[in-house]
């Protein structure tokens, strides 16, 4: 195979992949930023801060309370669970 041969399936080659992994992130040109599954189990201790926000059910989103984790993440939890109710009790609700 020649360099330049090469060079040209390289390229095809990440031009595929970077198609490939904008259409993962972004299906049908849209960014799913919600939580798509709620947690029932009781996670308060990972939860940080003061403040909490709810999420309605809508296309791939589901009804759930989201908060900050000691490492930055967002946990998606169960609106009805009530270690979800007594954490957002002592809460502001951050729309």
């Amino acid at each position: 195979m020649t360099p330049k041969t090469l060079c040209v399936m390289l390229l095809v080659l990440s031009v595929c992949l970077s198609i490939h992994s904008h259409a993962v992130k972004f299906p049908h040109g849209k960014h799913w930023n919600c939580c798509e599954t709620a947690i029932r189990r009781d996670l308060s201790a990972e939860v940080t801060g003061n403040t909490y926000k709810v999420q309605h059910a809508k296309n791939k989103c589901v009804n759930a309370i989201k908060f900050k984790t000691r490492d930055g993440q967002t946990l998606c939890a169960h609106p009805d669970e009530q270690w979800v109710k007594n954490l957002m009790a002592g809460m502001t609700n951050k729309p």
